[in-house]
This record gives structure tokens, C-alpha cells and sequence, in this order.
């Protein structure tokens, strides 16, 4: 499901879960894990992180398939696992870059946002949160990670609509950086990090901190609220109606 490799003093973390990369529990601990192990080699061996994933899907998002089966106890640990592992991924103390060949979809997008830069490819490949199509909002820590990248009005304008972009699209905005061809995505990546990664250290460790610190601190304020009215929403009728419609897709 997830591949560490290695390219000079880049760590490269590629989704491989399947076609479409769905998140489920089993990837997100895996995730954790490896990012875990980038951890205890920061400076020694890594100084950077590249996110990777397939050609046709970056990540198509979470595994609704699985999930809608879980009970609240289940699902709950699931939530709790990601939120998580989305801070131990905005706020790793090195340059990260995320690299998108494929589409990135709900989660996927989430996902794509913890990283100080997001290269998209060109063409039909598309990036966007559909969560209020669902009947769901979008994860706290996203709404807050968002609206620091984009600015309030244009995150409003990507949550309200629930729609997904050409990444060309999204160009302007910050949402995305640089648009590639698709087989330059990954090239690119490794070019933006490699001359970051040289002033890879606690100066950097430092300024990074400066930019996540209050994003947590306001996520941690009102973690409890926000999880129990996600949750609330999640196990409604109307949502779970949506959600099983959903699933079919997969």
C-alpha cells in the first residue's frame, strides 16, 4: 500500500494502494509508520519529503466502501488515525512536496494540503473537496490548512461549490504550484526540494513551526466540538444514504 524509496536525500512516499489509492485504517497506519522511520533519519538521510501516488489517482479518497460499514467506535478510531497522521504530515519538519500524476479527490486532496508544495499534472487530471455534496463538511484541520494556503474567499469558493478543478485551474489560487506533464510531475518535485533541502536543519525546523503552530493549537482548541459534529453528521440517514450511493463508484 505505501512504498518508501530513495532518490539522493529525498525520502519519496508513494501510495500504492490499488488503481485508486482509497485511505483506509491499514494505509493511514502504514503511512504513520513510514513517516515514523523518516523521522529517526531526518538530516542523517532524509532532508526532504516527496508525496507520491498512481498515474490515474493520486488518491480517489477515503475508502467508502469499508468505512460505511464500520460503527461509531470503528469509524471514530479511523478519524482519530487521520487527523493525526494529517498533522504529523503539515507540520514534518522538512521541505515536503507533493507530486499528483492523478486525480485528487476528498481525502486524497486532504492529504495533497499537508505538504509546503503540490505539483498537479496537466490535461484532465482534476483536485477538489466534494464532502458537501455528501452532506459531510470538510475536516476541521483541512478547512483551517485551506484557508491559510488560498485565502478565505477563494477556500470558500472550493468548499461551497464541493467541485472538482483542472489543477490548471487551481494554478492561481496556491492551491496548486506548478502544473507538469504527467511524466514530469515527479521530476519536478525533486527539483523544487533538492535546493530546500540544503537548508534542511533547525533554522528551517524553526520557520516551518512558526507557520503549523497556531493551525494545531486552534485545531486542538476545538477538536472535541468538531469531531462530535462530524461524527453527528456522518451517522445521520440522509448522509449515510449519500455515502452508500457513493460507494458504488469504487
Amino acid at each position: 500500500m505505501i512504498q518508501l524509496e530513495k532518490k539522493e536525500n529525498i525520502a519519496i512516499l508513494r501510495l500504492n494502494n490499488g488503481v485508486t489509492s482509497p485511505i483506509n485504517l491499514n494505509l493511514l497506519n502504514l503511512l504513520e509508520e513510514r513517516i515514523g522511520q523518516i523521522k529517526k533519519s531526518m538530516g542523517d538521510e532524509y532532508q526532504g519529503l516527496l508525496l507520491a501516488g498512481g498515474e490515474k489517482f493520486f488518491s480517489i479518497g477515503f475508502d467508502l466502501p469499508n468505512l460505511i460499514h464500520l460503527d461509531r467506535n470503528e469509524f471514530s478510531h479511523f478519524w482519530t488515525t487521520f487527523n493525526r497522521l494529517f498533522f504529523d504530515l503539515y507540520t514534518l519538519p522538512i521541505p515536503t512536496v507533493c507530486a499528483m500524476r492523478g486525480h485528487a479527490i476528498a481525502g486524497g486532496a486532504v492529504l495533497a494540503l499537508c505538504t509546503d508544495f503540490r505539483v498537479g499534472a496537466e490535461g484532465k487530471k482534476r483536485i477538489g473537496l466534494n464532502e458537501i455534496k455528501l452532506g459531510i463538511p470538510i475536516p476541521f484541520a483541512t478547512d483551517l490548512v485551506l484557508r491559510q494556503i488560498v485565502g478565505d474567499r477563494t477556500a470558500t469558493n472550493i468548499i461551497y461549490s464541493g467541485d472538482f478543478f483542472n489543477m490548471e485551474t487551481m494554478l492561481n489560487s496556491g492551491l496548486i504550484d506548478e502544473v507538469q506533464p504527467m511524466e514530469e510531475v515527479e521530476k519536478r518535485g525533486l527539483e523544487m526540494l533538492l535546493p530546500l533541502a540544503q537548508n534542511c536543519g533547525p533554522a528551517f525546523a524553526g520557520i516551518k513551526e512558526n507557520r503549523t503552530a497556531a493551525i494545531k493549537h486552534t485545531y486542538d482548541q476545538y477538536r472535541a466540538e468538531k469531531d462530535r459534529q462530524f461524527m453527528d453528521m456522518w451517522y445521520s440517514d440522509s448522509v449515510q444514504t449519500k455515502l452508500a450511493e457513493a460507494a458504488k463508484s469504487f
